[in-house]
């Protein structure tokens, strides 16, 4: 019997974002998006995959802590990474599999935009391309009040996908009424950017309020060959 004790590497060597270190589905699916990527990122490869089994899973797995497994993933990476092709995995992985529904929109113009999704279905990822712009258009000077609710919605839904979601109460009787609650709603992003737009729209008031606190920002180093 060989009682020859493991060696394990420093946790500082330690790659997390390959598909072996991922295992089980989330390792195959990552696998698949490198095999199929004309410029294979493991970063986003592996984001894509959390992204899309954590949006698979919502509603039916709670964490731990009691904390729900929606998550708010960003990859940021600078021109001709490849960006596109993760969100294209996980829109693909989905019509495959007949679970188009988990695809959320790419672009809101308004909090209420969000609701209203959540309101049809309450589990889905929201795929967007330049989430730079967005923080942005959220926090910025100049930003409208309509664009300001998606932060703060973003910032309410995140917490709530193991209870219930109350949604905004609206005074025209014209348009749908929260009074029916939203349980459990399970909303991912996965977004993209490059580090100038991404940065440029990190404010004070993101930073205090637990916005960015919310977002696991992951940016790739490394420009993959074709």
């Amino acid at each position: 019997l060989d009682q020859t004790p493991p060696v394990r590497a420093p946790r500082g060597k330690a790659d997390p974002f390959t598909p072996q270190a991922a295992g089980g589905l989330i390792g195959a699916i990552a696998q698949w998006s490198l095999d199929t990527a004309r410029r294979p990122v493991p970063e986003f490869a592996v984001l894509g995959a959390l992204s899309f089994v954590a949006t698979m899973f919502g509603r039916q797995v709670v964490g731990p802590t009691g904390a729900g497994i929606n998550l708010y993933l960003v990859g940021i990476a600078g021109p001709g990474f490849g960006k596109e092709h993760a969100h294209k995995t996980i829109q693909t992985l989905a019509l495959d599999c007949g679970m188009q529904d988990l695809i959320g929109p790419g672009e809101v113009t308004s909090g209420s935009a969000i609701e209203k999704v959540c309101r049809r279905r309450p589990v889905f990822v929201m795929p967007w391309d330049e989430m730079g712009v967005v923080l942005q258009s959220v926090t910025g000077a100049g930003s409208s009040s309509w664009a300001k609710t998606i932060r703060k919605v973003l910032l309410e839904i995140f917490s709530k996908s193991t209870s219930v979601w109350s949604g905004k109460e609206h005074a025209d009787p014209q348009k749908d009424s929260s009074a029916e609650p939203i349980f459990a709603p399970t909303v991912s992003l996965f977004g993209m950017s490059t580090p100038t737009t991404f940065y440029r729209g990190l404010t004070e008031e993101t930073l205090s309020d637990g916005f960015v606190a919310r977002l696991v920002v992951i940016e790739a180093k490394q420009r993959p060959a074709r």
